[in-house]
């Protein structure tokens, strides 16, 4: 794993360096759909159109709205650099971590991650330059920050620009004209070892700041719910975008507003045990690798939950010569160790429990191993290997044809297929995206692993639920009522949520229910078990695909 210092940024392809080591260098002009004037993410925003939906522009308010954000920007940051950090951030190890409106920059270095707070930045301006006292504030809390070997994978920056997505959405009138949104970003770091920092500092704006919801919440892991427990002392609704562990759930924490967005890491096994037994493939012989802990040696609730689903399903280990027993890592390590033992076990099926970065660590040590007794290898994990890149090559190595399985927290084939009863949701979504972004070398490429996908349906819930609650100025009160209330109504005009994977809302635990069309009543939604499709690279077919 990198130092985690604020200099690292998001890897990409060699093209995709160029553009941001460009931008980086440049001040840029970011294009979204034709609705809107975006200003430019290195400087000031540009005067609002006329046309946009919304309250009448002050022309002189909005100046010295303006003059005084520069002001106090300027302060903070002459402030902050005396720490190492901008603003009100603090530096944690080696990180800037805390609460920012987008002015206050986690990692300058990083252009991706900047250039996406400007963004925020702007829009927020714009909000605060309307002066109406109903306008609410939602925060994204995660590890913004950490490249591609930290847990994330770099994946935080698809996040947020994801969810900004969602906020010109409510912004701009599509869920109602009641109130704008501003949106805050927390970063708990690439380890989330600085989430009291995040979570300490959202709790200070319950009130005088009007944060009325939290979503993102970070990975799953001990950190994360550690921040789920500090926020429920404010009673704040919280939307979890790509949790999938056990214990993650109201039962197991102190909230009873917590809500989740994509299938839990158990019910996930239970899929592709199901997926396995149709193939015939359960009666081969199987291995298991596994962790429980991240690299500040704590809990990974993710890896935990792994392991224990591979146990009730029957995933152990069954090699003649393996031992009988999980081989245990460490995140970090080389993995050659382990890689030798596989191969001498020589297994048909190996079970991996941890995190997509440590994955691809382990296919790389298997590949790179000369004399190995496995002419084809099927692994078994969890949502996380959507970090994985498939043109990786232990995907396409013609000495050990590999076929990995594994069910996706939203799947980006499948709601880009015409299978889709709402693709026109996902491709409104993705070609808003790809518009906004592709200035950033992001493109819809990004949106395979789900994460953007699930980032922005959480923060169109969570500005949904503010935008429908009751009163000039809601409380938290009344943005959690309204976000239960998300579901109701008749089945042909139901209060639902435009999420880019569907219309969804929440159940009475807090789990997300995709309500689909049904083919016999116009209009009519039902719940429905959200469609899951399995693999993302098969042996099969050599190339990325379904299984």
């Amino acid at each position: 794993m990198g130092d985690g210092s604020p200099g690292q940024g998001v890897e990409r392809s060699s093209a995709g360096r160029d553009i941001l080591q460009y931008f980086s260098r440049a001040l840029i002009s970011i294009h979204v759909w034709p609705s809107r004037t975006v200003p430019d993410p290195g400087g000031e925003p540009g005067p609002p159109e006329p046309g946009r939906p919304g309250r009448p522009r002050r022309g002189r308010k909005v100046a010295a709205a303006f003059v005084a954000v520069a002001l106090v920007t300027g302060l903070g940051l002459w402030f902050g650099l005396r720490s190492g950090c901008e603003g009100d951030l603090e530096l944690n190890a080696g990180e800037c971590v805390g609460v920012s409106d987008g002015e206050a920059l986690f990692d300058p270095k990083n252009a991706g991650l900047t250039a996406v707070q400007r963004l925020f930045a702007a829009e927020n301006r714009l909000v605060d330059a309307d002066q109406d006292d109903g306008d609410v504030t939602i925060a994204f809390l995660g590890p913004l920050t950490g490249d591609a070997n930290s847990p994330a994978k770099g994946r935080a920056v698809h996040e947020i620009a994801a969810a900004y997505i969602a906020q010109v959405r409510a912004n701009s009138g599509e869920l109602g004209e009641s109130r704008k949104i501003k949106v805050v970003l927390a970063n708990a770091g690439s380890d989330e070892s600085g989430w009291e920092q995040a979570a300490e500092g959202l709790k200070k704006m319950v009130g005088a700041d009007r944060l009325v919801a939290v979503v993102g919440l970070g990975l799953s892991q001990r950190e994360t719910k550690n921040a789920i427990n500090r926020l429920a002392e404010k009673g704040l609704p919280l939307i979890a975008d790509v949790v999938t562990a056990s214990g993650f759930d109201r039962a197991n924490t102190d909230s009873d507003r917590l809500h989740l967005m994509p299938l839990p890491v158990d019910r996930q096994m239970e899929i592709v045990h199901a997926w396995l037994k149709d193939k015939h493939l359960m009666a081969g012989t199987a291995e298991v690798v596994e962790t429980g802990v991240t690299s500040t040696g704590a809990e990974d609730m993710y890896a935990t939950s792994l392991s224990a689903a591979f146990a009730k399903e029957g995933f152990v280990p069954t090699t003649p010569t393996g031992g009988g027993r999980p081989y245990q890592y460490k995140p970090g390590e080389d993995f050659k160790g382990i890689a030798q033992s596989v191969c001498a076990a020589g297994p048909d099926l190996l079970y991996f429990a941890g995190r997509g970065v440590d994955l691809e660590k382990l296919l790389n040590a298997l590949g790179a191993q000369t004399t190995c007794a496995l002419p084809s290898l099927t692994v078994v994990t969890g949502s996380d290997a959507t970090a994985l890149d498939p043109t990786e090559p232990f995907f396409s190595d013609p000495r050990r044809p590999l076929s990995l399985v594994y069910v996706p927290i939203a799947d980006r084939d499948r709601l880009n297929s015409w299978d889709n009863q709402e693709i026109a949701q996902y491709h409104a979504f993705a070609n808003r995206f790809v518009a906004t972004f592709k200035g950033l070398g992001l493109d819809e490429s990004e949106l395979a692993d789900g994460w953007a996908i699930m980032a922005h349906d959480a923060m169109l819930a969570a500005a949904k639920a503010a935008i429908d609650a009751h009163g000039k100025n809601p409380t938290v009160d009344a943005v959690a009522e309204a976000l239960d209330a998300l579901g109701s109504g008749p089945a042909d005009a139901r209060d639902l949520v435009p999420g880019a994977a569907g219309d969804f809302a929440f159940d009475a635990e807090g789990g997300r229910v995709v309500y689909l069309p049904t083919r016999s009543g116009e209009g009519t939604r039902t719940p429905s078990a959200a469609p899951v499709q399995i693999g993302v690279h098969c042996a099969e077919t050599g190339r990325a695909g379904r299984c």
